[in-house]
């Protein structure tokens, strides 16, 4: 496969429904799942108000809804606040979906709960831009609000790394190359995406994070680390579980 160039700014154009295509693992019965989990584990009641930053399609803004949650959710991609407004269409409470970026939040101090899913940390290539995006998700949680990050456990992800591989499906075709740099502190994974006689190039890069950089994060911002996940289940963390989720109160 001839690999396009890494791009600084992949995630302005890439959250439309081809991406939405190659992810279909990544349902609302997952979203439920996890959700509910997040639910019980900070015992939260109906009505307490929830910023899922970013909201991506809503699937996981729709399950909160459904608990009774207050939920606004905002995305960088046009397509996926359209997509989530008409996926939640109906719901009460209803959520709210806004258009913006996560390094200038348009919101005061408002949230009891800031949720940040599926690996949506670590887009820019610049630490310090990934850390101003910490630095929102802070600045609007409430006094003694949750903030919760959920991302891929680097040391799963370089144990169980598959440097290439092709996904043939009914309705596309992805051939997928990844890559380990920066001492195995970013992946970049280029796409060739065809897809309903379309062909598509894509390169994504995340910087990856580990406890100790969320940890530094958290006295930086002023929060108090409570735990690491390790799962959707809230299974405590560990080098071998697939997730890194971090748990920690303003």
């Amino acid at each position: 496969m001839s690999a396009p160039p890494t791009t600084s700014d992949w995630y302005q154009d890439w959250f439309d429904e081809d991406y939405l295509a190659l992810y279909p693992h990544r349902d609302d019965r997952e979203a439920v799942c996890f959700v509910e989990t997040i639910w019980n584990k900070l015992r939260l009641e109906a009505g307490v108000t929830v910023g899922d930053l970013p909201c991506g399609s809503g699937r996981h803004s729709k399950a909160f809804a459904k608990l009774g949650a207050q939920v606004t959710g905002l995305d960088l991609s046009e397509v996926m606040i359209r997509l989530a407004q008409q996926s939640a269409a109906g719901l009460y409470p209803q959520p709210r979906f806004l258009q913006g970026d996560l390094r200038e939040l348009p919101f005061s101090t408002e949230f009891e709960l800031v949720v940040n899913l599926f690996t949506s940390f670590g887009y820019f290539e610049q630490d310090s831009e990934n850390e101003r995006v910490f630095s929102e998700l802070v600045r609007v949680l409430l006094p003694d609000g949750a903030l919760l990050i959920d991302t891929v456990n680097p040391f799963w992800l370089i144990d169980n790394f598959l440097p290439q591989e092709i996904i043939k499906t009914d309705e596309y075709e992805a051939d997928i190359e990844k890559e380990l740099v920066d001492d195995n502190r970013r992946v970049i994974k280029r796409v060739h995406l065809t897809r309903q006689s379309r062909t598509r190039d894509i390169t994504e890069s995340v910087r990856l994070y580990q406890t100790e950089d969320f940890e530094d994060f958290s006295v930086r911002h002023g929060l108090h680390l409570l735990e690491f996940w390790g799962d959707y289940d809230g299974s405590l963390y560990s080098k071998t579980t697939p997730r890194l989720i971090l748990l920690a109160r303003k």
